[in-house]
């Protein structure tokens, strides 16, 4: 299912630098099979049917810029975009049956779907696994749900992991997870099916985040980051243009509810449909995820300044995958946040260098 995009070919990792790829104001008009072109590396475009119809846009560089060989190592990144707003049937500005799924449908249907496909155009039996954000809690939902896909993982690694949530303190996912007014006004304020989030709602939680200058204020009109933080020091100001074209990438209404639910409940588990959940699971609560069939390598890379995947939840995470959790990192700026694993200066230094050097190890 779903509105996702995901990225195959190891040499994918060349893109870190200190000077982050997107530069110029002309790269937030690109497509990104453009930026990435732009930059020097092969790039194409694949698409891939779910079983529910869904039509996903996977892009992948398949070897360096100096090289035409593969490097016979196959990296899948994966967070979202929207870039796989398509379906066979269902059209997402009219119908909303497009729109009824969560990360729940992304853990069991989509990636799985794309990792075969990925597994199949290149011919291998198994993968490194990269997540970032949404992409570490889909993965998870596969690996406990389908946990014959932990066979096809050489080793999975987390940047900014989400599970459990209780310990958040994103002043935005606070609003709709303790939020007591009526639905339908919930609904209006983050958007009826996709997340498309009012002035109105941002502005809610703006003298919390926002401050004066250019940088900041311009940040705060944009929900990514305004549910996600951001910290000055990692941000590079001409990457602004680009990032602001290309993010955020939009999200099912369900999605975001989905992950209020886990910092009320602070567990992690199935979507709660409350008056449904017995039509759905015969139960009054949704069930949660055996976190324990996990069993391909598991490295957890996390930061203090994160605002959705904080240190006690992450330490929770591991004790709950056991010895699949084969090591957890602590970025060592203490201003690192959820975003600077993709877009901060340093993120090369601090993340993206040693995970480069634990797949080695698989």
């Amino acid at each position: 299912m779903h509105v996702l995009v995901a990225f195959f070919g190891f040499t994918l990792l060349a893109f870190g630098s200190a000077n982050p790829i997107l530069k110029h104001d002309e790269d937030a008009d690109l497509t990104v099979p453009e930026l990435i072109a732009k930059y020097g590396y092969p790039v194409e475009e694949h698409h891939v049917i779910t079983e529910d119809g869904y039509i996903l846009t996977l892009h992948r560089i398949p070897h360096g810029k100096n090289s035409n060989k593969n490097l016979n190592k196959i990296a899948f990144l994966q967070h979202g975009n929207k870039l796989s707003r398509n379906h066979t049937s269902l059209n997402p500005d009219k119908d909303s049956e497009f729109w009824q799924f969560s990360w729940h449908q992304i853990g069991i249907t989509d990636l799985p779907t794309m990792i075969d496909y990925v597994l199949d155009v290149t011919n291998h039996t198994n993968l490194y696994y990269i997540g970032h954000s949404q992409g570490t809690t889909s993965y998870y939902v596969m690996t406990s749900m389908r946990p014959e896909y932990n066979d096809k993982i050489k080793a999975q690694f987390s940047l900014a992991p989400i599970a459990y949530m209780n310990h958040m303190t994103s002043p935005l996912m606070h609003i709709m997870a303790f939020w007591s007014g009526p639905l339908d006004l919930l609904f209006k304020l983050i958007g009826i099916n996709e997340f498309l989030p009012s002035n109105e709602f941002i502005a809610m939680v703006g003298d919390v985040i926002c401050g004066d200058d250019d940088i900041t204020q311009l940040l705060c009109t944009n929900a990514l980051f305004a549910i996600c933080g951001f910290s000055p020091s990692e941000m590079n100001a001409t990457i602004l243009p680009a990032l602001m074209g290309h993010t955020p990438a939009g999200a099912s209404v369900m999605q975001m509810i989905h992950y209020a639910q886990e910092i009320n409940s602070g567990a992690f588990r199935q979507y709660d449909f409350v008056l449904g959940n017995w039509q759905h699971y015969h139960s009054l609560v949704p069930p949660r995820y055996d976190l324990s069939k996990i069993t391909a390598p598991v490295y957890l890379f996390y930061s203090h300044n994160d605002w959705l995947s904080a240190e006690r939840d992450v330490i929770r995470l591991c004790e709950g995958i056991g010895s699949a959790c084969a090591g957890k990192f602590l970025v060592s700026d203490n201003g690192f946040n959820h975003l600077d694993y993709m877009f901060g200066i340093h993120a090369p230094e601090y993340v993206y260098n040693r995970v480069i050097s634990l797949m080695a190890k698989h």
